[in-house]
This record gives structure tokens, sequence and C-alpha cells, in this order.
């Protein structure tokens, strides 16, 4: 059990642009899944407040299953087309898996654990991965949730193999060991949400 101190959600269309929802310096070499996350992390951490504990007792579990997918095949793209040395070095970081839950904990000052979960309802798995780590005192607050970036690429790839276009969306709930707010538990997680950011989105929307 755990106690709800904050819930952050976007469902962005595609002109979707960061500047128009958070003043936050460093964004510039992030992917798009990685701005999504910033959105909705910012709301549910209260962004600019610090965050509710220390530093390193603050933790960080993010779920996806594609969002490095378009980074990584325009950084393929680019190698490819123009040779490896007009490759920017700065948009590597944006095909490592982990790097989303990375430029969270960077960004908002995180330095607790630091996990990325990928499947299809890797969004669900990170809240209930973020109910461990409190019941196991590896944290005093974590920001736990799912994200979801697409491009065509990947929309190819669905299209090919019969599958519907999932909606994109980053979610995350701020949960804390205690504090003022309503509890959050395994218990509230929904059923049946396919996609890890729709799985989150439904379970944040539930706890706000």
């Amino acid at each position: 059990m755990a106690i709800v101190l904050g819930a952050g959600w976007i469902t962005p269309d595609r002109d979707f642009d960061v500047d128009e929802h958070l003043q936050l310096r460093g964004l510039r070499p992030l992917s798009r899944a990685s701005r999504l996350a910033c959105v909705a992390a910012a709301t549910a951490l209260h962004h600019p407040q610090p965050p509710p504990a220390a530093r390193e007792r603050c933790a960080v579990v993010l779920g996806t299953r594609f969002a490095s997918i378009e980074p990584l095949v325009e950084f393929n793209r680019v190698a490819l087309t123009d040779g490896p040395g007009l490759v920017n070095p700065s948009n590597f970081p944006n095909v490592v898996v982990n790097a989303h839950a990375g430029y969270l904990g960077i960004l908002f000052g995180l330095a607790g654990p630091n996990v990325t979960l990928c499947g299809e309802a890797a969004g669900l798995d990170a809240l209930g991965q973020a109910l461990d780590l409190l019941e196991l005192g590896r944290c005093d607050a974590v920001l736990a949730g799912g994200v979801e970036a697409y491009g065509e690429t990947l929309f190819d790839g669905l299209r090919r193999a019969g599958a519907d276009e999932p909606e994109e969306a980053a979610a995350f709930l701020l949960l804390a060991r205690e504090g003022p707010g309503p509890r959050f538990e395994l218990a509230d997680l929904p059923v049946g949400r396919a996609g890890p950011a729709a799985g989150a989105l439904a379970a944040v929307r539930a706890a706000a």
C-alpha cells in the first residue's frame, strides 16, 4: 500500500510541442517519448516544487514497449544514408530503452533506484514494481507509470501485422510510503488494458 502524492498524464496530438506544456532546461536532445514522459511527470511531481524526500530516496519506475523504436530507426537511417560521421552523438541515448527513465531521474533530481520495464502491460507492471520498492524500504517516494510514442515506422509495422494503432500517452503517479493523500494498492490496478501507456493511464486517472 502507498499514498498518492501526485498524478499526471498527457494524451497528445501529432503537433505536440513540449515547450507549450513545460519550461525545463535540458529537453532539447530528448526524444518524443521522453518529452511526453517529462510533461506527465512534472505534473505528478508538482514541478517546480522539490521532490517529497531526499534525492537518493526518490525512485523512478517506467514502463514502455515501443518508445525507443523511432529514435533507433532514425539513428540508423542517418548512419546508413549520410555516413556514421554525420550521426549526431547526442541522439544516441534515445535509442536505449532505459533512457526515458534516466532522463526523468536527471532532470527532476530523483537519484534513487531507476528501473525500466518493457512489455505489453509494462505501465501497470511499473506501478506494481513501485509498490514493491516502497514495501521493501528501497525508497521513500517513487515516480511510476508508462509512456508510449509512435511514428510512421511503428505504424507501418502494426498495419502490416493487422494490429490496431494504439494511443500515444504518458501517465505517472507519485507514490510515497506516508503522507497526505489517497491510498493506492495492488488491487487498484485495472485489468484488461492493452498497451503500457493505456494501462498506466487508466490507473493514474482512477487514482487522481
